[in-house]
């Protein structure tokens, strides 16, 4: 290699050097702006219940279910009962066993794309939950028929104890 190219490999080496660390700045000041925005209305800096949430809920450690259903309730105070008829997973497993806590892609913050896979994942001949099976007139072939279209209530209900209304 002659001078020259040495001297533009390096200028470019440079650059790309330069671009990354800019880069990488602007990334982190991002990740701190969205913390400030979204995270630290539960989380303290260094992840712990120890932020606003956390101190209200009286609770350092947001990770127990309890800690994150009560999150939940301070918004969706209808869903938090307690029902006549409750819905086991809501009842025992918390919010966290249909919706994730931090959001996602799906409606509701879903676990999956498609309400009828959830509920199937319980409500099926083969499942082991110990949940209803699927009645044999549903029919699970129709994509766009939700369950949530007749089984309203599905947090709970003081009516009816298939969550019709």
């Amino acid at each position: 290699m002659n001078l020259r190219t040495v001297q533009m490999v390096r200028t470019v080496l440079l650059l790309i050097a330069m671009v990354l660390v800019v880069t990488a700045s602007a990334r982190a000041q991002d990740a701190g702006a969205l913390f400030k925005a979204k995270c630290s209305a539960c989380h303290a800096p260094d992840g712990s219940g120890s932020g606003t949430m956390g101190k209200n809920l009286k609770t350092p450690d947001l990770r127990s279910d309890e800690a994150q259903n009560a999150i939940c309730f301070k918004c969706h105070t209808e869903k938090e009962g307690p029902f006549v008829f409750e819905h086991p997973p809501v009842k025992i497993e918390g919010c966290q066993s249909c919706h994730l806590p931090h959001g996602g892609a799906n409606v509701h913050m879903l676990r999956v794309s498609n309400v009828n896979l959830l509920c199937l994942q319980c409500h099926t001949n083969s499942s082991f939950s110990g949940a209803t099976n699927t009645p044999s007139f549903h029919n699970q072939q129709t994509y766009f028929q939700a369950c949530t279209q007749c089984h309203l209530q599905i947090h709970g209900s003081n009516f009816d104890p298939t969550f019709f209304k």
